[in-house]
């Protein structure tokens, strides 16, 4: 197999999950290009999903072309390996994890920063987490993050941070995204998991169980339908745009809805949106990855009948343009 080459901000980024922090690559092998992704690990519209590397760190892609497609009416899709938790219990794990672990003053600043009251913090359930963290009352040991004793937590010393907890379409919790507070190289937002060893057979994975995705963030305001319904990239954008502008939005890791495209169309067929309008991110024109799955998200909005709006306040070909959920009213 050739040498890896990092996808990052030089050469466009990943295709894939549209990231370009360098943690995703690309490399050859005897069927041409293959794609590594550190976000996605599973189908991906306008990609092959080979299934995971060893160890279950990327998701191996490659372009869809026509042989690809073919070969998919007769080869099942590799689901994402490890274990997920079904929704109840994953829920409850959540819940009692939010309510054990406090939040601390340097993560209230940022989230304070970004607009949300304590009462809003309190509500959404934010928590700091750090390699110290313990539990006195354990939770389930396969919830992803947890270490097999169900009080201690799989992360390095150095990615202390806040939890961002991630609810579905049902106000349920399912899953939480680590934001770290210093980083050197690489992301600021991570995907809890917890790595199989001598005591722990499988990976538990953030993948949900229901539909073999990574989750969407849902910060639904009100359910009922026929509301206008945006979309942003991220798990805590979603949040800080919804409390700020009493708003229903869904979020998706790295804007790539397309990797947990079951759990979108169902949110959907629950919302019945009036319209979906994308909050795009600043700079989003100029980066040809980010359109690119703009585009084929807008083509299958289209097919379920929805025409993806955008919404413009000169922030896509500027990138000094505050996103959405830094938007001034003013």
């Amino acid at each position: 197999m050739s040498k890896f080459i990092i996808l990052n901000k030089r050469n466009g980024g990943c295709p894939v999950c549209n990231s370009s922090d360098g943690r995703c690559r690309t490399t050859e092998d005897e069927r041409g290009e293959l794609i590594l992704c550190m976000d996605s690990h599973g189908d991906v519209p306008g990609f092959y999903y080979l299934g995971e590397s060893h160890g279950g760190l990327w998701g191996k892609y490659k372009f869809d072309d026509g042989k690809e497609r073919e070969r998919r009416e007769y080869e099942p899709t590799p689901e994402p390996q490890g274990v997920k938790l079904p929704a109840p219990e994953r829920d409850a794990a959540i819940r009692s994890i939010i309510q054990q672990l406090p939040l601390h003053d340097i993560d209230r600043d940022d989230i304070t920063r970004r607009k949300l009251t304590p009462q809003q913090m309190n509500d959404w359930g934010f928590y700091s987490l750090s390699k110290d963290s313990v539990l006195e009352t354990p939770v389930n040991p396969d919830l992803a993050g947890m270490a097999i004793d169900g009080r201690h937590f799989c992360i390095k010393p150095t990615d202390a941070g806040y939890g961002i907890p991630i609810k579905d379409i049902y106000g349920d919790y399912v899953g939480s995204q680590l934001r770290i507070r210093k980083v050197k190289d690489g992301n600021r937002y991570k995907w809890l998991k917890s790595r199989k060893n001598h005591r722990r057979e499988r990976d538990a994975v953030s993948h949900t169980a229901e539909f073999n995705e990574l989750p969407l963030q849902h910060a639904i305001v009100n359910p009922s339908q026929g509301l206008p319904l945006f979309l942003t990239e991220g798990m805590g954008k979603p949040v800080y745009t919804s409390f700020r502008f009493d708003l229903n939005v869904i979020g998706a890791s790295g804007g790539n809805f397309l990797s947990s495209i079951k759990t979108l169309k169902n949110s959907l067929d629950i919302l019945k949106p009036s319209v979906v309008i994308l909050g795009a991110d600043a700079g989003s024109r100029v980066n040809k990855n980010v359109l690119r799955n703009y585009r084929r998200l807008a083509l299958i909005l289209k097919e379920w009948g929805y025409d993806l709006l955008v919404a413009d306040w000169g922030q896509g070909s500027d990138k000094s343009k505050p996103d959405i959920d830094g938007y001034n009213t003013n």
